[in-house]
């Protein structure tokens, strides 16, 4: 049980001041450095160019319809990009398995299991 005492601990100490381990009597540790990786960017730009060139080079070469067809794909692409960030939302989040404190003692004492000293 000490471990959530810990983590609580932890938890007040970083909301009031920014800092895991000041109030929490956790000990400091460094922080970790790495070196920078040169191939995730060369791997990202490499598929990047891969994708955007073409279909740019189709763009400006293609016809009426290829055009339409691409700003089309890319229009269907970003809505769904849209949709996708709007789902993950907290605000838009569902209110499962909040409940008030109110209508937990409530729902305790019409069955009988309330906190109440019975006489």
């Amino acid at each position: 049980m000490k471990l959530f005492q810990e983590k609580d601990a932890m938890k007040d100490s970083f909301l009031k001041t920014g800092c895991f381990s000041e109030l929490s009597g956790v000990p400091k540790h460094a922080p970790i450095k790495r070196k920078s990786r040169p191939w995730s960017l060369l791997v990202s730009l490499t598929l990047n160019s891969c994708v955007i060139l073409p279909m740019f080079y189709v763009l400006f070469i293609g016809s009426f319809i290829t055009r339409l067809v691409i700003v089309v794909v890319l229009a269907l692409a970003w809505v769904a990009m849209q949709r996708l960030i709007n789902i993950t939302k907290i605000s838009k989040s569902s209110n499962y398995g909040k409940k008030s404190a109110a209508a937990s003692v409530e729902t305790n004492e019409t069955k009988g299991t309330g906190d109440k000293k019975q006489d």
